[in-house]
């Protein structure tokens, strides 16, 4: 029988619980391998904290040091500078972009009933 190719996301979660070994052992100095599939009654984390802890760290952003050849630097920067003058162009072109874009939200949200009151009715909704 043929196995699949492994995934993208399957990576990634082995990945996950190779990081949940590593923090385990050098961090907490504890194993929590056994806690991957199960509890015992004197381990060190149950099987639900183990995935508590899986959940929490597989929803931190890892650090990601990007470095830039010469060339690569100096690009970037030309990119940089031509987003910051755009978006100061846009700023002068429409001192008053906040206020639009309050109204076109408050025009968007009309088939919510509680967006029909007057924005001066503070009463519960």
């Amino acid at each position: 029988m043929k196995r699949a190719a492994p995934t993208r996301n399957s990576f990634r979660i082995e990945g996950m619980f190779d990081r949940m070994d590593a923090v385990g052992k050098a961090i907490l100095g504890i194993t929590t391998q056994c806690a991957q599939c199960h509890t015992h009654k004197y381990d060190p984390i149950s099987h639900h904290e183990y995935y508590q802890m899986f959940a929490a760290m597989n929803d931190f952003h890892e650090a990601c040091v990007s470095v830039y050849t010469p060339d690569q630097s100096s690009r970037r920067d030309d990119i940089l500078t031509a987003i910051t003058g755009i978006e100061n162009q846009i700023r002068h072109d429409t001192p008053d972009w906040n206020s639009q874009g309050r109204r076109v939200s408050r025009v968007g949200s009309r088939s919510d009933p509680r967006m029909d009151r007057d924005e001066t009715d503070h009463g519960t909704v």
